[in-house]
């Protein structure tokens, strides 16, 4: 079923059986580093994610700990982790969005933020902003006292961007047995 976890085996075959491989599941960490047996070049791991998804897998192979792997898959930010200062006098916080500047506000968060030992308040968006070839995003966060009166906290502009929809790839049988013809479309 589409909602139960499943497990996946990636296998590949290294170039050099004394490099270091990390694996990322959607431009996330899941696992690594890996050292593989001695001198031996083929390698596996097994990962549980949702059945019926798509996902974006990475395998990358480095010969030193020393160096930083990173995930290339661009993450969109579409959904930023908004802050700001808390409010003695606050009940409830209020979070306003809108995407065009001379538009009307949407209220998108009405409740209660706990600020953290610092004094800070921490809410992640609570939709998912359009962000295809980049586009201003207009927050506004208001604290609300017990009376409902509301004053401004902070307000702010956000860029959102996220990566065009990938290619489509297309597989096909080849000339001849194990071949493949690989295409990509956009």
């Amino acid at each position: 079923a589409p909602d139960r976890p499943g497990l996946a085996v990636i296998s590949w075959t290294t170039a050099n059986p004394e490099w270091y491989a990390w694996v990322f599941i959607d431009g996330q960490t899941s696992i690594g580093p890996l050292f593989g047996a001695a001198g031996e070049t083929s390698r596996s791991v097994q990962v549980a994610w949702l059945t019926g998804e798509s996902h974006v897998v990475e395998v990358q192979e480095l010969p030193s700990l020393d160096l930083l792997a990173e995930p290339l898959t661009i993450r969109p930010s579409t959904q930023p982790l908004i802050s700001w200062t808390a409010s003695d006098e606050a009940e409830t916080y209020r979070l306003y969005w809108r995407d065009d500047p001379d538009g009307d506000d949407t209220l998108l968060y009405d409740g209660q933020v706990t600020a953290d030992e610092l004094g800070i308040c921490r809410l992640t968006c609570p939709t998912v902003l359009d962000g295809k070839g980049g586009k201003h995003h207009f927050f506004r966060v208001e604290a609300v006292d017990v009376y409902g009166n509301e004053s401004t906290r902070a307000s702010w502009v956000y860029w959102a961007a996220e990566p065009d929809d990938p290619a489509t790839i297309t597989l096909t049988a080849g000339s001849s047995a194990g071949l493949y013809d690989i295409s990509l479309t956009e």
